[in-house]
């Protein structure tokens, strides 16, 4: 076991604690519970997406504002299919909504008008990802429920793959199916994929584009090379494009890159599918609105007009008040409990309408309150980050950058002006995988240090538990009920069941 005791041969430390865990066989014992995990989850979404009924139709291009994008970019435009009525190019402030309401003016709700078209305001990438391949194999248009079904599932299997990667190898403390379940379960995709828009699809889609990121940046953190920092920008980018507030990430990405040996070619390598996604949207919003950094929420065709409001600011007093507010809502917003099927519901946000959107308030949860083991998994990251030898496991390193985007997100959001349960999809899932590598490490520190874990894994096994139930069971309300309302007779059959259990 040991070498020799002669002068020049040192002898070979017995392994420790930490080197046994690592070389020991995993907990799951087979990828059969694993593979059902993600099945059981795969399932839920396409069943809530469905509206219950496990079927997709396609539409036509009228039916959906982004297959109308599709649709009118066939033929090289950037507008929309819709015209707008005459009389908006006629008025003095087409974006003023009761003067709009006072010439009985129709328009359509939150695109953006710009000289005599419609636009959007959110993402392109969905058209050419998805709707357009959609269109050129099927002859028709996919609608809004699909789209976000397939940007929820690549989300979610490439954060499985990303726990998976980080934790191989790995004696576990609370089985992988476990955790599949929690990464699919602890977040909102269920509660939001009944009623989908375009907001829904545009999210959907950022969350499947920084998953990747996220699964790139880890394996950047592994081995960082050229050609890795490269595909992690790239798909940095593409979340950035998807949802501009990603762009926080950059700090996440610029300072992994900036650790590296080689960091001068390394950086020169990441800047180039960073620049050329950056010129691509800025030539795209200049043909759409004259500027490269308008978005279009400019103009906006909502209650207020947008040209007279920040929607993300923190300049003011009372807009530090606000992020205080929208930090509590992010974080600590507890879901509704109650006796009667569903069972589960969201509440609505409470904002204060001098500095937050006016439009009524939506549902929204707290990550904390709905993943309680984001906030352990939180706790281990900040200890990991103040020890010295924090990150010095490559896994571990990845995971750690994962969750502190995470939270630059959150952060983010909560300068804004408007809560609501989609925008949660941003950090959420990140959140999750990221916690279930982190708290893995977590238990094998404190098991190092002496401390008993078995109470602690039951707690842990019960939060999950916790989180997969509520997780799973908001999908049945859905936003403002939407699951009674568009399959009526399913909802009122659960319903009935559920009484006859109670």
């Amino acid at each position: 076991m040991y070498a020799p005791a002669t002068v020049n041969a040192a002898p070979v430390r017995a392994p420790t604690t930490r080197a046994l865990m690592g070389r020991a066989r995993p907990y799951v014992s087979s990828h059969w519970g694993t593979a059902l995990a993600m099945l059981a989850v795969l399932t839920a979404y396409t069943f809530f997406t469905s509206k219950g009924t496990m079927e997709f139709r396609r539409i036509p291009w009228d039916q959906s504002y982004y297959a109308s994008l599709t649709e009118s970019m066939r033929y090289g435009h950037v507008s929309l299919m819709q015209s707008p009525d005459p009389r908006l190019a006629q008025m003095k402030n087409p974006y003023d909504y009761n003067a709009r309401g006072a010439e009985s003016i129709d328009f359509l709700w939150d695109l953006s008008y710009f000289r005599g078209k419609y636009y959007l305001y959110f993402t392109v990438l969905p058209v050419f990802l998805v709707y357009l391949p959609f269109r050129w194999i099927g002859g028709g248009y996919p609608s809004d429920q699909l789209v976000t079904l397939l940007f929820s599932a690549w989300s979610f299997l490439l954060l499985v793959a990303f726990a998976k990667r980080a934790l191989r190898g790995r004696k576990l403390h609370l089985p992988f199916a476990l955790w599949v379940l929690l990464i699919g379960f602890g977040n909102t995709v269920c509660f939001n994929a009944t009623e989908v828009r375009m907001y829904e699809v545009a999210i959907a889609c950022g969350m499947a584009m920084s998953a990747t990121w996220a699964y790139a940046l880890l394996r950047f953190s592994e081995e960082p090379t050229i050609r890795r920092a490269a595909w992690m920008a790239l798909w940095l980018a593409l979340a950035i494009a998807s949802r501009p507030n990603f762009g926080v990430l950059l700090l996440v990405a610029g300072l992994a890159l900036w650790k590296t040996a080689d960091r001068w070619r390394i950086i020169r390598a990441a800047l180039v599918p960073l620049a050329v996604v950056a010129i691509a949207l800025m030539a795209y919003n200049v043909a759409r609105f004259r500027k490269p950094l308008e978005f279009g929420v400019t103009y906006q065709m909502t209650f207020p007009d947008m040209r007279q409001h920040k929607v993300c600011s923190l300049c003011k007093p009372n807009e530090f008040l606000r992020l205080v507010n929208n930090l509590v809502h992010y974080e600590f917003w507890a879901p509704s409990v109650g006796g009667k099927f569903p069972f589960v519901d969201l509440q609505r946000n409470r904002l204060d309408p001098d500095v937050s959107y006016g439009g009524g308030a939506e549902q929204t949860v707290g990550v904390g309150a709905l993943v309680p083991i984001t906030i352990l998994g939180s706790l281990f990251a900040l200890l990991f980050v103040l020890r010295r030898d924090a990150g010095s496991d490559p896994p571990l390193r990845g995971a750690l950058r994962v969750m502190a985007g995470a939270w630059l997100i959150l952060l983010g959001l909560s300068t804004c002006w408007w809560v609501t349960a989609r925008y949660t999809l941003d950090f959420m899932m990140l959140m999750t995988a990221s916690s279930a590598v982190i708290v893995e490490y977590g238990l094998d520190w404190l098991g190092d240090l002496g401390i008993r874990l078995r109470p602690l894994r039951v707690l842990l096994v019960a939060l999950a538990c916790y989180t997969i139930a509520i997780g799973f069971e908001a999908g049945f309300m859905g936003v403002n009920g939407a699951f009674a309302r568009v399959a009526p007779d399913l909802f009122q059959k659960l319903a009935k069941y559920g009484s006859q259990t109670q």
